[in-house]
């Protein structure tokens, strides 16, 4: 009985050792199964799929659907699309009538962190900013269309600040008509 008891206590002993005996940076490590601020932004393989991220955001499919809501064609299901909602002017706070900032948000988070990959080509990387400002012009077009004043918002948000108020449409407007004549001098005609 005394040996068994020696043995469980020479155990406890030893794990308690090996657990404390690890490095004190052990447990502040980076998530190891997904990304992190850690982890990301350190070659351009990183910012290409940042850029993808920012494409991901384009409308699919039902974007034919939005003529629905005007007098230029009739949705008659609901289930195809909130435009029955917004043409018969019966929305609600329940109602996805496509305002979303996702978009605006990514594109933001790339242009405020593509800088902190060196190693990326500079000719590639200002033209993938330079996508990426035209994307948001792009979602800020669909925004104003459906919605007239919209949050302007051009940097990433600091939490607790999400609550934006409207900016009037014709200074969007005159945003998004600014970063068009912008990377349009920056974009190639064509690509390979």
């Amino acid at each position: 009985m005394k040996k068994i008891t020696s043995i469980y206590i020479l155990t406890g002993l030893l794990t308690i050792g090996a657990v404390t005996s690890c490095k004190k940076d052990f447990l502040e490590r980076p998530p190891l199964d997904q990304l992190s601020e850690a982890t990301f932004w350190k070659n351009p393989n990183d910012v290409y799929q940042a850029v993808m991220a920012v494409y991901n955001q384009l409308p699919g499919d039902g974007i034919i659907y939005d003529d629905g809501a005007t007098d230029n064609a009739h949705a008659q299901y609901p289930w195809e699309s909130s435009a029955t909602d917004v043409s018969a002017g019966t929305l609600t706070s329940t109602t996805d009538a496509g305002w979303s900032f996702i978009d605006i948000r990514r594109a933001n988070y790339f242009l405020a962190n593509a800088d902190k990959v060196t190693t990326v080509d500079a000719a590639l990387l200002e033209r993938y900013k330079a996508e990426v400002r035209f994307l948001r012009a792009l979602f800020y077009s669909r925004l104003t269309n459906k919605f007239g004043d919209v949050p302007l918002i051009t940097t990433v948000l600091a939490l607790g600040a999400e609550n934006v108020p409207r900016t009037p449409k014709a200074e969007v407007v005159k945003f998004i008509t600014d970063e068009l004549d912008a990377v349009s001098k920056i974009l190639p005609q064509s690509y390979a």
